[in-house]
């Protein structure tokens, strides 16, 4: 299934309640197949996620590359920007972004089998889901969330999927249509291999994560996002003629070596 085909424009809302489908519900529900699976509430629709997904998909096929990150010093930088831009207030959002592969599916498999990618779509802090896509290329954004207001229902929708395809959204306040399951998918990995990146945020700041891109040799194996490391504080050389030694028990203490100003320097070792 060719992604463009099932692309709807948002401002084809047929009514107040309902949503016809979109790009971004189609990846909601590929994902809300691996939830129901994984005995996972479900994730809702939010058609805010939908606008910046498509976004960042088209700054992508722009790029003709794949990329969490837009043009420095735009409001669109990160996923943390992208979401207040459409005045999303949020406690935790993640994103996965592909693209070269052929279907939804071949996507949605590349993603389950990267850890980072699961994580995401298994998280159990996001509630909310939306997504885009661009051609050529196929690629492929979809932003989760968890927003700060969960009573906010006028902003969610319950998504009416068949598998990984949506009928459309209905507003939670209307009787929700059920979640159709759909048997386990292989864990085989998807005939064009590319390498991701997963990645989640927290305020104040978002960082990106997970992505497949296609390539002729095996892709790369997934980096785990990894902590902030803290800043090491950096000891000054002391000035010219006013070598000391270090205090007993340093970590030089000991090491020092002569140098040609006094008899030791806490640089040379």
């Amino acid at each position: 299934m060719k992604f463009a085909a099932a692309l709807v424009a948002l401002s084809t809302v047929a009514s107040a309640a309902f949503y016809p489908r979109t790009v971004g519900q189609d990846l909601c529900c590929a994902a809300n197949v691996a939830r129901a699976q994984a005995g996972l509430p479900l994730y809702k629709w939010a058609p805010s996620l939908d606008q910046i997904a498509q976004h960042h998909s088209e700054y992508m096929r722009g790029k003709d590359a794949i990329d969490h990150e837009e043009t420095p010093g735009t409001t669109t930088f990160d996923l943390a920007g992208r979401l207040r831009t459409v005045n999303y207030v949020f406690s935790t959002a993640g994103e996965n972004i592909a693209n070269g592969y052929d279907s939804l599916d071949s996507t949605q498999k590349a993603w389950m089998a990267s850890p980072g990618h699961k994580a995401n779509i298994l998280s159990k802090s996001f509630t909310v889901c939306g997504g885009g896509s661009a051609n050529p290329g196929l690629f492929m954004t979809v932003d989760f969330a968890s927003p700060m207001d969960e009573a906010d229902e006028s902003k969610y929708y319950n998504l009416s999927c068949a598998g990984s395809t949506s009928n459309g959204a209905n507003s939670v306040g209307s009787t929700p249509v059920p979640h159709t399951p759909q048997p386990a998918t292989s864990s085989a990995a998807p005939s064009k291999p590319a390498p991701t990146k997963p990645a989640s945020s927290k305020l104040p700041v978002a960082t990106s994560a997970p992505t497949p891109t296609p390539a002729p040799s095996p892709p790369a194996p997934v980096k785990p996002v990894t902590p902030v490391k803290p800043v090491v504080p950096v000891v000054p050389a002391p000035a010219p003629g006013k070598c000391k030694r270090m205090p007993k028990g340093s970590i030089a203490a000991g090491k020092c070596k002569a140098c040609k100003k006094c008899a030791s320097s806490p640089l040379r070792r």
